[in-house]
């Protein structure tokens, strides 16, 4: 369960009323949106219990996966907490709680690790084999 309800996240108050129409005074001091940033943010859920797939949110958007992939980066560059899920019931929503939070960073940092592991093994790997 999110620690925030819609309205108080984002302020809306209105059906209907749009995340990029009305910003929360904590978002307030972040870089403006692009049109394509607020469109996306536009159609991410609010919360990890209302993720949303790459697939579903391609079909709401049109943003094809290196788009879509390239303006989740932006909206983090510019502190939108964005959070993924990564298995397969996963998806991509707006971060609301500290679990959330802490859910996504384990989840980027166990890749990170992934990823030390590979180069590791690249360096210690014989050629010409």
């Amino acid at each position: 369960m999110s620690d925030y309800t819609t309205e108080e996240l984002w302020g809306l108050s209105q059906p209907g009323e749009r995340v990029s129409e009305v910003v929360p005074s904590w978002m307030s001091k972040r870089e403006p949106l692009t049109d394509r940033e607020a469109h996306l943010l536009n159609h991410l859920p609010i919360g990890a219990e209302n993720a949303k797939t790459h697939a579903q949110l391609k079909a709401e958007t049109g943003l094809n996966r290196r788009d879509f992939c390239e303006l989740v980066e932006s909206l983090r560059a510019k502190k939108y907490p964005i959070g993924a899920i990564r298995n397969q019931s996963g998806g991509y929503f707006v971060i609301v709680s500290e679990a959330e939070r802490q859910a996504t960073i384990a989840a980027y940092e166990a890749q990170i690790r992934r990823s030390q592991a590979v180069i590791r093994n690249l360096k210690m790997s014989a050629l010409g084999v």
